[in-house]
């Protein structure tokens, strides 16, 4: 940890004290005095008299709970509020940059989630729960950039909350941060959009007795990168400039695309905003059919194509292609409309609204909230971690010797038998009930088949080319054939 970060962590530290007496104090729960009416000797005896989030301090005596404000947003509402309610709730983490609307999409179908699996009856000692965070740059003026910001939301939510699962973050770098900063808690992550082949190799090989904490419900790229190859060789692309993110993302996306792809390949990277403007400025200069632009922020897309809509400028007559971190509703600014017709981009196959799990996510997702969830991006991957990772909670809880992140994980290895079985509220007690016989279950959901290959705990599900249709609204859509 820098310098820096050991700084903002300390000063998260000292501030949870005063938000935690703030928040029950206002909450006109137990009064104050009653936490120092007994000692205790450990946060589960707080937690088993006053309920969530309490802690054993110092001193010895029980504190109420703290409330991180880059974390004050938890379904059921209440949580912090009235923590001896919430005694017996299984509660786990989020983590998104809530900044973006394709993040907050994911933060909402999460909770999505954890709202039908209680209209679903809940587990059998309580409800499911929700802690949601930010992992936004300069947080209400708290001045941490974004790996900053996962270091102190990692160790609010894996040690002071104690969650053992964490649903997020979105890209592959943050990511693997968020799976590093929990290593000596050993919280399960569980990304809806990290795709970063990389991500495959940072645990040992799992096994049943030793699975990984590393999950994902989207496909690694290397399912991607040789479909991005194929289209292009497909439509006679011989000569590609590629323009791409730093980091396990762009790298690793851009690694295995040129396994595949049979031209040559100019690369060009950024490690932010302003040398993004050099590399898309190189990349003018270069001899193309193509660009690749790959990064994980749709502001960076947004910006590649405003330049790329300029009338000349050397982007101006090529193809471009984006990848899946880019086909968000949010990527369609009128300043760079110019631009449209020469896009394509891959990313995973949305399922027909027909099918019954993607349709029921896509009415219950727009009844909750008065918006489509269809043109944001891995909103039903999230959907699907969140369901997989209270799934895994109600395993650890009957078949291990409690809620860790490696029970959990026990849990999801269970998902891939047995009977088939859909993510809906229906569901649920079915869920449970096979996870408390031990039996297990073969679960398909919003995003699709949940079928996990249990050599690698990853998921190989189809890609779709698309492309942005014309008129009055543009969207993403699914592209014609080469």
């Amino acid at each position: 940890m820098t310098e820096r970060e050991s700084y903002s962590v300390a000063r998260f530290r000292q501030i949870l004290g005063f938000v935690a007496l703030a928040t029950w104090a206002s909450a006109g729960g137990c009064s104050l005095t009653q936490f120092g009416d007994e000692s205790c000797d450990s946060t589960d005896v707080c937690r088993q008299r006053f309920g969530f989030g309490t802690v054993c301090a110092s001193d010895g005596l029980c504190d109420p709970p703290s409330v991180l404000p880059r974390c004050a947003t938890t379904y059921p509402e209440d949580l912090f509020a009235r923590p001896l309610k919430y005694r017996d709730a299984v509660v786990l983490g989020t983590m998104f940059d809530v900044s973006e609307p394709k993040q907050l999409g994911r933060q909402r179908a999460a909770r999505l989630a954890a709202r039908q699996i209680n209209d679903g009856d809940g587990f059998p000692g309580g409800p499911a729960a929700l802690v949601m965070c930010s992992i936004e740059p300069d947080h209400q003026g708290d001045d941490l950039d974004t790996l900053e910001a996962i270091e102190v939301v990692s160790e609010f939510l894996a040690r002071t909350l104690g969650v053992s699962a964490i649903i997020g973050p979105s890209s592959s770098v943050e990511t693997q941060a968020a799976f590093e900063a929990t290593e000596d808690s050993g919280t399960l992550i569980i990304s809806p959009s990290a795709t970063s082949p990389d991500l495959t190799d940072v645990e040992a090989k799992p096994t049943d007795q030793a699975p990984g904490r590393l999950w994902r419900t989207a496909s690694p790229d290397t399912v991607q990168g040789p479909v991005i190859a194929a289209d292009m060789d497909a439509r006679a692309i011989s000569k590609v400039a590629a323009v791409f993110q730093e980091g396990t993302y762009g790298e690793g996306l851009l690694s295995v695309f040129k396994e595949s792809f049979s031209g040559s390949v100019e690369e060009f990277s950024f490690r932010n905003s302003g040398t993004r403007a050099e590399a898309i400025q190189r990349a003018r200069t270069a001899t193309k059919d193509e660009v690749l632009f790959i990064s994980s922020s749709t502001a960076d897309a947004v910006a590649f194509l405003i330049a790329a809509a300029a009338p000349m400028g050397g982007l101006a007559q090529v193809g471009l292609f984006l990848t899946d971190g880019a086909a968000t509703q949010a990527l369609l600014d009128e300043r760079a409309e110019a631009a449209f017709p020469r896009v394509r981009g891959t990313r995973p196959k949305p399922l027909d609204p027909e099918d019954f799990n993607y349709g029921t996510f896509l009415t219950a997702y727009e009844g909750e909230y008065d918006e489509s969830a269809a043109q944001l991006s891995f909103t039903p991957h999230a959907y699907d971690a969140a369901f997989l990772a209270f799934a895994g909670s109600a395993w650890a809880l009957t078949q291990e010797s409690g809620l860790s992140g490696r029970n959990i994980a026990r849990g999801l290895r269970r998902v891939t038998s047995g009977p088939a079985t859909n993510i809906a509220v229906t569901a649920w007690q079915s869920v449970v009930g096979a996870f408390s016989s031990g039996s297990s279950v073969d679960l398909s959901g919003a995003s699709g088949s949940l079928d996990y290959d249990l050599a690698t705990e990853e998921l190989a599900e189809p890609v779709e080319i698309w492309a942005i249709s014309g008129g009055p609204t543009p969207k993403i859509v699914p592209a014609s054939p080469p």
